[in-house]
């Protein structure tokens, strides 16, 4: 955050050398990957305690999520080794002579590598994969709390006055709106 803030002061030229540009592009897909991947995480977590409240009372302690953190950095930061390695130090091109303009120094990817879909393949499984488990993990959450208010209902139970539906009821359709 601190280079990404200092690009309002001084963009061009990139004068803080190579390792420290690739150094840049790493830190920063790593920590984009690893924020999607605790918002999957923290999905899961709510879906355990939705639907199998039990199986997640049996795996509860604090060496668990401790485990899942590392392992999220891990793979957040293997994965965004590709971006460390393609990123370099580029320049704009005077058109008439074809010599780099050398105040015009940008630290960039500008280009997907050669027979490496980098850039769809970061897209896929970085955003389009976790939406789409994010999408069953709630819609499943959102069934099992309509099937326990329908169980509940055909059992008799009444939680509420004869007049008008229930606080329970009326907090669990809250609830699923919210899903």
């Amino acid at each position: 955050l601190p280079y990404e803030i200092s690009l309002y002061w001084h963009q061009y030229p990139y004068n803080l050398g190579l390792p420290f540009c690739k150094i840049r592009a790493l830190i920063s897909e790593a920590s984009t990957y690893v924020s999607v991947l605790t918002i999957v995480a923290f999905s899961m977590e709510r879906f355990l305690a939705i639907c199998h409240p039990l199986h997640l009372y049996t795996m509860s302690g604090l060496q668990r999520p401790v485990r899942i953190i590392a392992g999220l950095w891990v793979v957040s930061l293997l994965s965004a080794v590709p971006f460390a390695i393609f990123t370099d130090i580029d320049y704009i091109v005077y058109p008439p002579t074809n010599e780099k303009i050398l105040d015009s120094a940008f630290c960039a990817m500008l280009s997907n590598p050669e027979g490496f879909p980098l850039w769809e393949l970061s897209t896929c499984l970085f955003f389009a994969f976790p939406m789409l488990i994010m999408v069953v993990l709630y819609g499943r959450m959102g069934m099992q709390i309509r099937s326990r208010t329908q169980r509940t209902a055909e059992l008799g139970v009444r939680n509420g006055s004869v007049n008008g539906p229930s606080r329970i009821s009326q907090s669990r359709k809250a609830i699923i709106r919210m899903l």
